[in-house]
């Protein structure tokens, strides 16, 4: 529709300009108006059709705001495949981390990814597992972080079955670190701020120090927090870079267990990795 209605004006425009010109050479050469009411005639025509082709442009930018409505209201009417169960209960702040002969399979596959997993890690532990892609790593944290639930066996944290916790507790608890973040305009703090608004600027400096941004982060004009969180890194995301950033926002976020995938080497394409501590 847009299209047609930006072809229609702009050929009226240009229709009414060149009649406009005849007419007013035709009058010009009968002494009836001069040179100067013709080129003011033809001037006010142009003003008049460009406010009208900016119409289209509006139109355009009320489709695309209308698609990303749609978009986001079908994201916050879809009902989570893991919710929260009735009568659940706060996970307690700290404790070991138990996968019990857990047995998972994705929705649209028959063999399961994960098959009798046992696993014990004790309160502050940090371990690593390396493997094969299509080991189940990947598939592990993910149900260390209940965005899935397992189909056989059981996953607690402090003796607690992660079925039974409130989705709140849960999330406080455990973070999954994503191997590339995104920084969204604003400050570093307010980046940073995203996992805990409450953080105060020491535990940001904190954070910062542990993945060495902390220097580069004080050399803007406002002390240890750049204009934006896109000026410390040349741009809003970058993939070499903004690697860097979940890891601090997990450290504020004082959670007790953490997940991280991320390479270990070159020649392995994914090499990923559990990392968990107390808070």
């Amino acid at each position: 529709m847009s299209t047609w209605y930006f072809g229609l004006v702009e050929l009226a425009g240009v229709v009414a300009t060149a009649l406009g010109l005849a007419a007013g050479g035709w009058l010009v050469a009968n002494g009836s108006v001069s040179v100067g009411t013709v080129v003011a005639v033809v001037l006010l025509l142009a003003s008049l059709f460009e406010p009208v082709q900016q119409l289209s442009q509006l139109y355009n930018t009320v489709q695309s705001a209308g698609a990303s409505l749609h978009k986001m209201f079908a994201i916050l009417d879809t009902e989570p495949d893991v919710d929260e169960r009735s009568g659940a209960i706060d996970l307690p702040a700290n404790g070991d981390l138990l996968v019990d002969g857990v047995t998972f399979a994705y929705p649209s596959t028959s063999t399961p990814a994960l098959r009798d997993a046992t696993l014990a890690i004790a309160d502050g532990e940090r371990i690593a597992l390396v493997g094969p892609t299509g080991a189940g790593k990947s598939t592990l944290a993910k149900l260390i972080a209940r965005l899935y639930d397992p189909d056989d066996g059981a996953i607690s944290l402090g003796g607690r079955d992660l079925r039974d916790a409130t989705m709140r507790s849960l999330r406080d608890r455990i973070v999954v670190v994503p191997q590339e973040g995104f920084l969204f305009n604003g400050t570093i703090a307010d980046n940073l701020r995203l996992a805990r608004p409450t953080a105060d600027d020491a535990e940001l400096r904190r954070a910062l120090d542990r993945i060495g941004a902390l220097n580069t982060s004080s050399r803007s004009r406002r002390g240890s927090t750049p204009r934006s969180a896109s000026a410390a890194l040349g741009c809003q995301r970058v993939s070499g870079n903004s690697s860097r950033w979940p890891g601090p926002r997990s450290s504020i976020r004082r959670c007790s267990c953490s997940t991280r995938r991320r390479r270990t080497s070159t020649r392995a394409r994914r090499r990923r990795w559990s990392e968990r501590s107390s808070a």
